[in-house]
């Protein structure tokens, strides 16, 4: 049997991955007709899919604990309980090779926020890689980010709307200052080489449009198949509590009138944020965007164009 290619999306929190696992688990039917295979494996049936299940395995394959407790909750077992964190990591194994086992199946596609944690080492990484590398007949891995300061709107719009701050914007990105990207992107490409990464700029207009979605479905060749949709009911666009219950009481208000205006950086903090980032940034454009510099430099500081 041919084994099947495989795209694994690298889920950077605030940048789309909740739409992307949204229409992959509602468009998943049309996607086995076309050959591609998406499990969805979160248990709980009120959530979209985080696929914590393949994090969970990088553990269990590194021969290591899994340290995050909100994974143990989620998927039923205790803190440093490696029996059962075992048992589910083997089951989803077994699970996802018997998925791939068809000759239906070409192309596996996995959306996993988990692997954008900040706490996933180099050992749990190659562990993964090693495995996926073993299982498919390649491996492309895809990452979307956002610019600092459209990255730190949508976070503090997030943890406002969570009641985790009280905090103005220009407080709340004082004390945050850093995106978490380029962290996580040089641990993956010590790992996997950065030919295997894909690095994709997410464009703010995305988010009143189908542009993510278009983009992904792209990158599994299968858009010119499949009818895609304008993103609707993400947490990525910015909104206060009193302004986010209109979205209830009418679903159907245009985004306009429901949201509020973005808050904006006053320059001087805005300057700080990106010289506070500017050395990642630049790792960022030098390894992944060497030779489209002038669209990379247009993203990262839209405000200046």
């Amino acid at each position: 049997m041919t084994k099947p290619d495989a795209v694994i999306h690298i889920g950077f929190n605030k940048c789309g991955s909740t739409a992307i696992q949204r229409w992959l688990g509602e468009t998943a039917s049309e996607l086995e007709e076309l050959g591609t295979c998406y499990m969805r494996t979160d248990p709980r049936p009120d959530i979209v899919c985080t696929n914590p299940h393949m994090l969970v395995l990088a553990y269990t394959l590194a021969d290591q604990t899994i340290p995050f407790r909100p994974l143990n909750t989620i998927l039923g077992f205790g803190k440093d309980d490696r029996v059962q964190q075992d048992i589910v990591a083997y089951e989803y194994k077994a699970a996802l090779e018997a998925r791939i086992s068809s000759d239906s199946c070409k192309q596996f596609v996995a959306s996993s926020e988990p692997l954008a944690g900040r706490p996933l080492t180099v050992d749990v990484m190659t562990a993964l890689a090693s495995w996926l590398s073993d299982t498919f007949n390649s491996v492309r891995y895809i990452a979307y980010i956002r610019n600092p300061e459209a990255w730190m709107c949508s976070l503090y719009g997030h943890d406002i709307r969570g009641g985790r701050t009280s905090d103005t914007f220009e407080e709340f990105v004082q004390r945050v200052q850093t995106i978490p990207f380029a962290i996580l992107l040089k641990r993956w490409v010590s790992v996997v080489g950065k030919s295997a990464i894909d690095v994709r700029l997410f464009d703010e207009k995305w988010l009143t449009g189908p542009g993510l979605l278009d983009d992904f479905s792209q990158q599994l060749k299968v858009r010119d198949q499949l009818t895609i949709p304008a993103l609707t009911g993400i947490n990525t666009s910015w909104r206060s509590d009193a302004r986010g219950c209109w979205r209830k009481v009418f679903p159907r208000m245009k985004a306009s009138n429901r949201l509020p205006t973005r808050p904006r950086l006053s320059p001087s903090v805005s300057q700080a944020l990106f010289e506070r980032n500017i050395d990642e940034l630049d790792w960022i454009e030098e390894t992944f965007f060497k030779d489209r510099s002038a669209e990379f430099r247009t993203w990262k500081r839209p405000n200046d164009t």
